[in-house]
């Protein structure tokens, strides 16, 4: 049994404190935590004894094990950069930076690109870098294998040593941060409209809130997908709440194929500046699926077709939802034109009122109104709550659009003293995509933190990974008494509408227990 009077009382306390507020620290993560911040070497034998002499080890007998399928991580809080990661495309890309540089073919590069990055998040295993140090195992899927230490540490090297490698390196990152707040849809009419770069809703000028912008990779993503692949635009809703604007018929006669067709995208940085031009003259349809609020347009709205309620699951949601078969005519005022769209009325509950209708263009039989509401809901899934947040921000960007505040790379605190060497740069791109995190994920005011202020409250949680029908849900636990439960969960909300795949097959979705 380890020898507890050996250790001085302010590692004790500093022990005591980190596993109270985590419960689910090991005895060797908390070795290590406190070789790191106090330079001694402590046996978990005698964390072990400390942790039972305070109440706070785990209870005789045998340790409850996971259920199949469920992986326990202890610092899962890094999904939450890593969705960032994902959103952006960043590992691949820097993955394949390094690949063009180096010329040597590599199959396990972009594996081992993301152990190199997250490395700093899971410790070393004997003191700080440096100090001959071996590195912890850095989990899945944060990073997608695991490798032994030498196997990382000789790659580092590699990449150190590598004339030209740092600079591309470097210019690769900062591409990745350039935001869309908007792209411009040029029509064969001569007409446009606009869309904000998270595809919220239908605008008819560029000043769209800051934010409701998107990373350039993700943008660009989004048009290959809807209109080269053929997937379905998924919009949050349609603007306007008396009556609905040209540019919505616009949007909607350009995407069913009509002569009013869509010429070209144009995408605009969040000070307007055209990021890049795309040609996308084509004369066939496009799917898309909106979300239609019951008091929107009640004047120029008429249900030609109600079906009755029937009860169906959600997988998105994970529970039982009403579904009625619906046809909504629209009538533009301005233009004298009427248009018709079938979907569904959706309720979350049959004793309540209709919560959202779901529209489209997609004709029948094709059109089944539960996959039509998992696809919508797969991508909006927080209705009211989402609605209310849209609204406040919408509100905020209307008081404050003079200060010109949004995300920008170069905003960002330069601490570390190596920027021109490999730790520094992954190190500043670690701390890029907390930046990211807290101006897009996180609640108003988290912008101003900082990245260490954030990986104690959220980087350093724990919880669990299980696949579900083409979900990856990832399951925070944190401790008793967790002061900053509703900002995880308003982080979570936020992740599960930006369509964060960890495989073509793999949906992140987010929760605190």
């Amino acid at each position: 049994m380890g020898v507890i009077h050996k250790i001085k009382p302010e590692v004790i306390d500093f022990i005591l404190k980190s596993k109270a507020k985590n419960r689910n620290y090991s005895c060797r993560k908390l070795a290590s935590l406190a070789t790191e911040k106090f330079v001694v070497k402590i046996s978990k034998s005698s964390i072990n004894s400390l942790l039972k002499k305070s109440g706070l080890s785990m209870p005789v007998g045998r340790r409850r094990k996971a259920k199949r399928g469920i992986i326990e991580i202890e610092g899962l809080g890094v999904i939450l950069l890593k969705a960032v990661d994902i959103l952006i495309g960043g590992s691949p890309a820097i993955s394949a930076a390094i690949q063009k540089r180096l010329g040597i073919e590599d199959k396990e590069r972009l594996a081992k690109t993301n152990a190199l990055i997250y490395q700093p998040l899971f410790g070393y295993e004997n003191g700080p870098a440096g100090a001959g140090a071996g590195l912890k195992t850095v989990p899945w899927p944060i990073a997608e294998r695991q490798f032994p230490a030498p196997e990382i540490e000789a790659y580092f090297k590699l990449l150190q040593g590598s004339p030209g490698m740092l600079p591309g390196v470097k210019h690769q990152i900062a591409r990745l941060f350039q935001e869309v707040r908007c792209l411009r849809f040029d029509l064969a009419s001569g007409n446009n409209f606009f869309l904000d770069g998270q595809l919220h809703s239908i605008w008819s000028t560029a000043h769209t809130p800051y934010d409701f912008s998107a990373p350039l990779p993700k943008v660009t993503s989004y048009i290959e997908k809807y209109f080269l692949k053929g997937g379905p635009f998924i919009l949050s809703f349609s603007q306007g709440y008396d009556a609905p604007n040209k540019e919505l018929f616009d949007f909607i006669a350009s995407l069913n194929g009509e002569l009013n067709r869509v010429n070209r995208a144009l995408l605009y940085g969040n000070k307007l500046e055209e990021l890049e031009s795309i040609s996308l003259a084509q004369n066939k349809k496009h799917p898309f699926v909106l979300g239609l609020w019951p008091w929107q347009y009640e004047n120029y709205r008429k249900l030609k077709k109600l079906d009755d309620f029937s009860p169906f699951y959600c997988r998105p949601l994970k529970q039982r939802v009403y579904l009625a078969r619906a046809e909504v005519e629209l009538t533009f005022p301005s233009l004298s034109k009427e248009v018709l769209l079938r979907g569904c009325s959706l309720k979350l509950s049959p004793n309540r009122n209709v919560n959202v209708f779901v529209l489209s263009n997609i004709d029948e039989p094709e059109l089944k109104i539960n996959e039509l509401a998992d696809l919508y809901l797969g991508h909006w899934p927080n209705l009211e709550e989402g609605f209310q947040d849209f609204s406040r921000k919408i509100e905020l960007f209307t008081y404050t659009s003079g200060s010109r505040r949004f995300f920008a790379l170069e905003d960002m605190p330069r601490e570390d003293q190596s920027p021109d060497r490999l730790e520094g740069i992954l190190t500043n791109y670690l701390k890029a995509l907390d930046l990211y995190a807290r101006w897009h994920f996180f609640p108003l005011g988290y912008e101003d933190k900082d990245f260490a202020l954030c990986k104690e409250r959220f980087y350093n949680l724990g919880g669990n990974l299980r696949k579900q029908k083409g979900q990856l849900i990832a399951t925070f636990y944190p401790p008793k008494g967790y002061p900053f439960l509703k900002d995880l969960q308003y982080a979570c909300r936020r992740i599960n509408e930006r369509e964060i795949f960890f495989s073509p097959s793999q949906q992140l979705s987010c929760k605190a227990a």
